[in-house]
């Protein structure tokens, strides 16, 4: 009898102990942690500044922020898995989700406003004479970003035309730009 009894307490130990591991609800991970110690350290949160008229903070450091914030927001709530294993167990989702995102884009990409939209832009590329050379990075930005080159003085319209402008490797900039730079130049000789 003891036995018996010792049995079915394993048993139903064992099924317990599967059941817990089976319905315990995975947490966000360690997305996010070092932010939120920062914010508790400061008892408040990272301050975010965006100034009128703006879309994006100027401060790089603030931008990165909110992309990260942004990012941990996202995938929090899109299907996104970290191995390739886990797709297995839900095919079914991921091949449905697939092929309904492929059928909206084809129906974007086939629509005649999208295709006006690709045309006008595709013309507005070709326009371009100087490419800047910021990265992703928008001119408000960079010119808060290439402060300490300029050893904390305010650099003039020129100088932060010839960075944006110039090659990070050589230093060289194109035709177009050099006469920009040179006509720039010549205007603030000029004296008023």
């Amino acid at each position: 009898i003891i036995c018996s009894i010792a049995d079915s307490l394993m048993t139903n130990t064992c099924n317990l102990l599967e059941e817990e591991i089976r319905t315990t609800p995975k947490g966000p991970g360690r997305a996010g942690k070092d932010l939120e110690r920062i914010n508790k350290g400061m008892h408040m949160k990272l301050p975010i500044h965006i100034s009128e008229g703006k879309k994006r903070p100027e401060v790089p450091r603030q931008a990165t922020k909110l992309a990260t914030e942004a990012g941990i927001i996202l995938r929090r709530h899109i299907p996104v898995l970290p191995r390739w294993n886990k797709l297995q167990h839900e095919q079914d989702h991921h091949s449905n989700y697939i092929k309904n995102v492929f059928a909206k884009l084809l129906k974007l990409w086939s629509s005649p406003q999208h295709m006006e939209t690709c045309l006008a832009n595709q013309r507005n590329r070709e326009k371009v004479r100087m490419y800047q050379r910021t990265g992703s990075r928008c001119y408000v930005t960079q010119a808060h970003a290439v402060r300490d080159k300029f050893n904390d003085a305010e650099p003039t319209a020129v100088d932060l035309f010839r960075d944006f402008h110039s090659s990070r490797k050589t230093g060289s900039v194109s035709e177009t730009v050099q006469k920009a730079l040179d006509d720039m130049e010549a205007m603030m000789e000029e004296p008023v």
